[in-house]
Formats: structure tokens, sequence, C-alpha cells
């Protein structure tokens, strides 16, 4: 298990859609993948390497977790956030359970990151059975309600100005959870994670 990080531009992004625009392959997904459809696959790779290569805020890398730091690591950043949260007056169950699933990633992201010299992103996250809650779920707080995404974005921030205060900055969107369909950052992340995986197993 890990995590696939894809930081790309709008420019990047357009220009990936432009190069795919005649496949027959409309949304990429690694698992998904068949070998009729390699030259759509390597149109799209091809695409994305030329604008890795040429953008400097774009930005490609996955990670691995080994079994024992998995087990530690998830376990501090659950402490992290869960404290967080509670701390804020928040005890909704739902809250919570989204913000242990995402936070770990995003704080790796800002680990990964913090000396890429990029800017502001907003950060979209493949939809999962629990991921999917994040964009109706809200907390009530001190007679507020608050989209839980931004009780997220808050606890994001937190963390990197204390930990990895070169790390990109939460841009003005947010954290978002998003079918693949809806991502070209989500599709290439899945179709890198999910290659590079597979090599790593057969080599």
């Amino acid at each position: 298990e890990g995590w696939t990080f894809a930081v790309l531009p709008d420019t990047a992004i357009s220009a990936i859609d432009s190069a795919v625009s005649g496949c027959s392959v409309k949304t990429f997904h690694g698992k998904k993948f068949k070998k009729a459809q390699a030259a759509d696959y390597e149109t799209f790779l091809a695409a994305a390497r030329g604008e890795l290569l040429k953008q400097q805020s774009a930005f490609l890398t996955f990670t691995l977790l080994e079994i024992s730091w998995k087990t530690q690591f998830l376990a501090f950043a659950n402490r992290l956030i869960t404290a967080g949260i509670q701390g804020a007056g928040v005890n909704d169950p739902d809250a919570i359970a989204i913000s242990k699933h995402l936070f770990p990633g995003l704080i790796t992201l800002q680990r990964l990151t913090t000396n890429a010299n990029l800017p502001a992103i907003d950060i979209e996250i493949d939809s999962d059975d629990i991921s999917k809650k994040l964009a109706p779920s809200k907390i009530s707080t001190k007679g507020k309600s608050i989209p839980t995404a931004k009780l997220l974005g808050w606890a994001y921030e937190a963390h990197r100005n204390q930990q990895f205060p070169a790390s990109p900055k939460l841009g003005a969107n947010g954290v978002l959870a998003l079918a693949d369909a809806k991502s070209r950052a989500i599709q290439l992340a899945d179709v890198f994670g999910n290659f590079a995986l597979s090599y790593i197993f057969f080599h």
C-alpha cells in the first residue's frame, strides 16, 4: 500500500487533454488497462511525461508503506488528526473517520513536496467508499455548520506550517474527493502508481 501524487498546473492538464482527444479511451485507469488500449495509454503517458519535464510546477512521485512503518505512521497520523479535531470541539464520528482516512496521505504529500518549490495546490483525491462522503459531510461547532473538507484543510495548513512550511499551501478549492473521470491528475497518479508497482513486482 501507499500513495501516488501527481501535481499538474492547468496548462499541463489542457495539453494532456488535447493530446488524448483522439483516443478511444476517455478515462485512464491502471487496473482497467487492456493490451488493445496500449497505444492510447502510451499517448496519455507520453503527453504527461512531456508536461512533467516542461512544467516547473509539475510533480509526480509515489511512496510505498513498509508494514511496520505503516502501522506506526497511521497510528501517529490518526492520533494527530483526532486530537486536533476534538480539540476544536468536534466529535462527529463521520467527520473523524473521513479525516483519519485522508490525513495520512495529505501529510505524506507535504513531506514529499517540501523541497519541490510548488505553488498553492488544490488537492483532488480519488473517491472511494470513505472519501466520497467528504463533499456532503458537515460538522457543527460553536453553533456553526462547517464542511468537513474545510476542517481538513485547516488541519492540512496547521501541520504544514508547523512541520513542512516549504511544502505547497492549499489552494482556493481546498481538498476535493472526485471520481477519476473528473480529474486528469487522479488518472495520471492511478496509472503511474499501478504501472510502477507492477514493474517493481516483476523486476
